[in-house]
């Protein structure tokens, strides 16, 4: 009975994060820019002033509600209008044509039943669809609006020539083109957030159609950006030049008159640096996030004829603190490797008690569902020193070893910062803990983690290390 509680426990856990229900940004725009925009959420009767076009609204999937956008100063010019999807499938690098909205509905039920074939979801389709709204209204002179200039990370395996390449489009290019109330969003203000979006200099999308639109969308919303900046890059030796693009967030479209000039940048990485950076970003020795953690269904393995009375399940639920390196779900099919430390401080069995302290290396497999749910497989192997002790028969030993593990996890998000971890992992040892009637060979549990994702802690130490 314990047992089939325990398996509910964790299939609840699962079908937590596939049902959990999401809200999404939309864009709300229209010709000419500067509308004012009232909100009436579907069969209500009260209408609300919410702003301004171009803008962004948080609002349930799939709503309903309509949206009247009036003239600023003759309030009697007004349109109606309501929510529109359209889709794209951009593994392909397809890019939205937000203003021929009936040509890409036309297709619409049909394109997206081929995505959800089996046969596609074996390659790894990523299909998605969004929702916009978009009014027009004729007679009205447009005005100038200030813009908001978001710099994508340029991707680079050092996030210094990240950082830096982005800081030289904003001194040899913004700064020269800009107008008087346009401003810039870099990488370093933006990073943390970018983080919860799978975003950093290691991952960083080239061009809009490797970007998803809903990230699109939230960056737009987050920092109230009207534009996104592309850097992609050519390298000679120590020398970058780049070519900006630079693409309006409403439209997707490039932008026009923006700050796109080719610019040319020498930068050189210090061998200290580099020894820095492999360990801060390809190995993530440090951590994003940090979590309560209980270990259950203990139970040891080993061989030999007192081995049954050894190998019996016991709950050692030992609640304590984890941190762990986890990757924020991107809400479509994805899968990414990562390289880890783990810290080995276990403690084993129950009359045959063994005390461990090591460290090991993981490599992760993460595998993202579009619900938002992660599936994770790790394997492990590292070095360890084990006390043991069996006082039934007055047994001692110390010795030092190798260790391994493999483990299946699965995390999800209820909230933006709180995650829930639940898994099952498998330790190995070697038959160096044993007596003249068994021998140990690992240990095996369930594992739940309750948990705070913590980004910008990473990003602080590495401004502190690296720059």
């Amino acid at each position: 009975m314990k047992t089939i509680l325990q398996i509910t426990f964790f299939l609840s856990l699962f079908s937590c994060g596939i049902i959990k229900t999401q809200k999404e940004y939309i864009s709300i725009d229209s010709n000419p820019r500067g509308l004012v925009v009232y909100h009436q959420q579907a069969g209500k009767k009260t209408i609300k002033k919410i702003g301004s076009t171009p803008m962004f609204l948080n609002v349930s999937k799939n709503s309903e509600d309509i949206y009247i956008m009036k003239d600023p100063l003759f309030e009697s010019k007004s349109v109606k209008t309501s929510p529109k999807s359209i889709c794209r499938h951009y593994q392909k690098g397809e890019q939205f044509t937000l203003e021929d909205e009936t040509k890409k509905d036309t297709n619409l039920i049909k394109t997206f039943v081929s995505r959800w074939m089996p046969r596609s979801l074996l390659k790894g389709s990523s299909y998605e669809c969004i929702s916009i709204v978009r009014a027009k209204l004729k007679g009205i002179k447009s005005k100038k609006l200030c813009r908001t200039y978001l710099i994508i990370p340029p991707k680079n395996y050092y996030l210094k020539v990240s950082l830096d390449l982005a800081k030289a489009w904003e001194q040899q290019v913004f700064n020269k083109q800009k107008n008087k109330c346009d401003k810039v969003i870099t990488p370093l203000v933006s990073e943390s957030y970018m983080l919860f979006l799978g975003i950093d200099e290691l991952t960083a999308p080239t061009d809009i159609t490797e970007l998803e639109y809903q990230k699109f969308l939230k960056l737009g919303a987050k920092f109230k950006a009207t534009d996104i900046v592309f850097l992609p890059y050519e390298q000679e030796s120590k020398t970058f030049t780049v070519t900006p693009k630079i693409y309006d967030v409403h439209t997707t479209k490039a932008s026009t008159h923006a700050p796109d000039k080719k610019f040319k940048k020498n930068l050189e990485i210090s061998g200290g640096y580099k020894f820095s950076n492999a360990f801060l970003s390809s190995f993530r020795f440090i951590p994003n996030g940090v979590a309560f953690q209980g270990k259950f269904r203990n139970k040891l393995h080993g061989e030999g004829e007192d081995a049954s009375s050894l190998d019996s399940i016991y709950d050692n639920f030992n609640p304590g603190v984890s941190v762990n390196n986890i990757v924020y779900p991107q809400y479509r099919w994805k899968n990414q490797t990562m390289v880890t430390p783990y810290i080995v401080w276990e403690y084993w069995g129950e009359d045959l008690e063994l005390d461990l302290y090591g460290v090991m290396l993981n490599m992760k497999w993460f595998w993202h569902l579009p619900p938002g749910g992660v599936f994770v497989a790790r394997a492990g192997f590292g070095a360890t020193y084990i006390s043991a002790k069996y006082d039934d028969i007055g047994y001692r030993k110390k010795v030092g070893t190798w260790i391994a593990s493999l483990s299946a996890e699965y995390y999800f998000f209820p909230w933006q910062r709180i995650y829930i971890l639940g898994g099952y992992r498998k330790f190995f040892i070697p038959d160096v803990i044993s007596g003249p009637n068994f021998a140990i060979t690992g240990e095996s549990r369930l594992f739940l983690n309750i948990g705070y994702f913590w980004p910008e802690f990473r990003t602080a130490v590495r401004r502190w290390i690296n720059l």
